[in-house]
């Protein structure tokens, strides 16, 4: 959706009573799927802001906002969310919550979507029964590489911190190995004159 009619939606929903009344794909292509999506969009658009942080009391302005937008949209989004329809979607492991997603999938429905999701990311978990589908947006195949880029991302930073754990553990555990050798061969003999 273009900023202008995303800006014309938003003006109309912030009023008391909107002039008009949105489908819910139209709401869900609004691109919005929580309500902090929300506040920030809220202070870029009207404050220039990245975030509520030093707004003062334009904080409570924009709160108030966003809950407003995101109480007439949520149904909504959750509806589209769940139905699914042709579209992409994220494939991530229930339970998981901790690690990113698994990876991004475009399919033509629900059904469809689980069978690609078993087939690409089915051997990446212990039971293929707990993969969990979510439909992020809708539209074509193009948007898959957007959002895999992101993930990408996300998977370097999480596997630079894990080489980083990986070799402060490999020196604790030389460490360790070392001063238990050299504490063993400690003796009452050894201070004995």
């Amino acid at each position: 959706m273009d900023e202008v009619r995303l800006d014309q939606i938003i003006d109309d929903l912030l009023r008391k009573d909107p002039r008009c009344q949105y489908s819910d794909e139209e709401l869900f292509d609004l691109g919005f799927r929580h309500k902090f999506q929300i506040e920030s969009y809220l202070c870029k658009r009207f404050y220039g802001a990245s975030s509520t942080y030093g707004l003062g009391r334009k904080k409570a302005t924009v709160t108030r906002r966003a809950k407003r937008l995101w109480s007439r949209m949520m149904e909504a989004v959750n509806r589209v969310t769940e139905a699914g329809g042709e579209g992409v979607y994220q494939v991530s492991e229930a339970w998981k919550y901790s690690h990113p997603a698994l990876g991004f999938i475009f399919a033509r429905d629900i059904e469809e979507a689980e069978c690609i999701a078993e087939m690409f990311f089915g051997f990446l978990v212990e039971d293929a029964e707990k993969l969990e589908l979510k439909f992020v947006e809708r539209g074509g195949p193009d948007q898959i590489q957007v959002f895999n880029e992101d993930l990408i991302e996300r998977y370097g930073r999480l596997r630079d911190e894990a080489t980083k754990k990986l070799a402060e553990a490999e020196r604790d555990l030389a460490l360790s190995s070392k001063m238990l050798t050299y504490l063993g061969n400690f003796s009452p003999e050894t201070f004995k004159p």
